[in-house]
């Protein structure tokens, strides 16, 4: 044998060795990584299938049927609002045709009595609250409660106002950053901690129990060691561990029995 070989092979053989050795206990070489929370079962529109979308009624009645955060989007009022709204005309929401960003926060109107379920054709959501609400509102309301908010637009003053209220409250944690557009997700990473997330376009493992669409896309994102995630298309997610789906995971209908 060669001398090389000699010394060569035990080298190889420790090395193959120890690998495996520590590939089966991780645990030696890395602390176990907690996440802030692990979501299930979350709100879509803040529960849009029972209660009037994104009103403060919709998201008591989904906390209290223990989901395990609110979805939300937001967009910018003509006075500097971040204001909770999925659509930025208001005719669908409340039949004025305005713009959100053509109004002042004080303006904006009331929702209507009743709300077709977009997913549902023909399935009507009621409330007794009607108001349209601020994200501060929200934030104040349900201070340690998961909340995945959506930039709606690409909105710098938006984006920076959303940022400011996430640190103001002391959310980094516990919010989940959301966009369709790669572009607007590339702000919010400016926006949140320049420099600190990666990009990763997340797997889709089919619809399952939700409504499909985006949101599947959560269900495989997961935060990268101790740094957030920025998912194009779908979230980032300062404090949330891989998003499993629940057996029963639906994000806008919520009764009680689907959770326990």
């Amino acid at each position: 044998m060669s001398p090389v070989l000699y010394y060569a092979l035990p080298a190889l053989g420790s090395y193959v060795m120890l690998s495996v050795f520590f590939l089966r206990r991780p645990r030696l070489l890395h602390t176990p990584w907690a996440p802030a929370f692990l979501p299930r079962l979350g709100a879509h529109r803040a529960g849009s299938g029972e209660r009037l979308e994104h009103t403060m009624e919709a998201m008591e009645n989904s906390v209290a049927q223990r989901s395990d955060f609110l979805e939300l989007d937001c967009r910018l009022t003509r006075d500097g609002v971040v204001v909770v709204s999925h659509d930025e005309n208001l005719f669908r929401l409340s039949g004025v045709n305005r713009d959100v960003s053509s109004l002042d926060f004080e303006e904006l109107p009331l929702c209507k009595e009743e709300l077709e379920v977009y997913f549902s054709p023909g399935h009507f959501a009621h409330g007794t609250d009607r108001r349209m609400v601020s994200l501060e509102d929200v934030f104040r309301r349900f201070p340690r409660m998961p909340v995945s908010v959506e930039v709606k637009s690409v909105n710098e003053e938006l984006i920076n106002k959303v940022a400011g209220l996430v640190r103001h409250f002391d959310r980094n944690e516990i919010t989940i950053w959301a966009s369709e557009k790669s572009s607007i997700m590339k702000k919010c990473r400016a926006a949140v901690s320049p420099g600190a997330f990666s990009v990763q376009r997340p797997l889709l493992p089919g619809a399952g129990g939700s409504t499909g669409r985006g949101w599947t896309e959560l269900r495989d994102a997961v935060r990268l060691h101790d740094k957030p995630r920025i998912v194009v298309g779908a979230a980032l997610l300062p404090g949330a561990a891989a998003l499993r789906p629940h057996p029963r995971e639906v994000f806008h209908l919520l009764p009680a029995h689907h959770h326990q």
